[in-house]
């Protein structure tokens, strides 16, 4: 049977297109609705909310559609990075912002791209390769620019490093880089467990089977609310091949994540 129907929304900002219609029964004008958000009667102070569309018909059908709306502050048009979104950062460890070198002993060093290495996109190395040992800090690094919106507790991230699989070779040191968010101090990762020699670290099956090593810390934020932060890579050792970077806000934590991760984050 032929039916009419109407379109309405339960709040200001909400905007359903059209209104109302005709339905015949062979389908022949069947209408599309498009749902849009009139941001600027969107109260500044709300972060997430969501309305209401119901959608009557005259043969007495009722439906109800929820629409879920972020109104989070969008980054500054002079922002080049990587977006948060679902809860969360993701980057692959060659779309960084800015590689910087280092000398040492007359050398320079600096990170270089491996094309198609690890799980999803390609790693990144410092070369050339040598006994090469900095100070947190003071090595070349990478830089990642991030914008974000959220944080978990305490106003807190959780970054995972996924580095490709490796064994501390060198006899008598542990492999090592540096992390660092914003302007605090670069923290020295050893990434990879301690085992007597002869044998292989704990996670090491774990590690082989995957393909690659998880490694993962807590860092504070600094400043609540959106922002702009900048995460740095600092090269240290030989044998640290950077693949990806997580930063979670609390999404993956809620979400989880497929084998492969979350999907890379916008860039802009």
């Amino acid at each position: 049977m032929d039916i009419t129907f109407t379109a309405t929304s339960n709040e200001s900002w909400l905007i359903v297109e059209p209104t109302e219609g005709w339905i015949k029964n062979d389908g022949s004008t069947d209408t599309r609705c498009w749902i849009n958000i009139n941001w600027d009667e969107m109260p500044p102070d709300i972060i997430s909310a969501s309305g209401m569309i119901s959608v009557n018909g005259s043969d007495g059908s009722v439906v109800m559609i929820t629409v879920p709306v972020n109104n989070t502050q969008r980054p500054p048009d002079d922002f080049r990075g990587s977006v948060e979104g679902d809860g969360y950062v993701v980057m692959e460890a060659g779309h960084f912002t800015q590689n910087t070198t280092a000398n040492l002993d007359g050398q320079t060093y600096q990170w270089q791209e491996i094309d198609y290495y690890g799980r999803t996109y390609s790693g990144m190395a410092v070369y050339p390769i040598g006994p090469q040992n900095f100070t947190a800090g003071e090595g070349p690094s990478l830089s990642y620019d991030f914008w974000s919106t959220s944080s978990m507790p305490n106003n807190t991230v959780n970054v995972t490093l996924q580095i490709g699989p490796s064994l501390n070779f060198m006899l008598g040191s542990f492999l090592s880089f540096g992390v660092s968010l914003d302007d605090q101090a670069p923290t020295q990762v050893n990434p990879i467990p301690w085992a007597p020699l002869g044998s292989q670290p704990k996670d090491w099956e774990w590690v082989v089977a995957n393909e690659v090593r998880n490694i993962t810390m807590t860092m504070d934020l600094g400043t609540e609310g959106p922002a702009q932060h900048t995460l740095s890579i600092w090269g240290m050792t030989v044998g640290i091949v950077l693949e990806r970077i997580w930063i979670d806000m609390g999404g993956i934590e809620a979400r989880g994540y497929s084998y492969l991760g979350p999907p890379e984050s916008k860039r802009v």
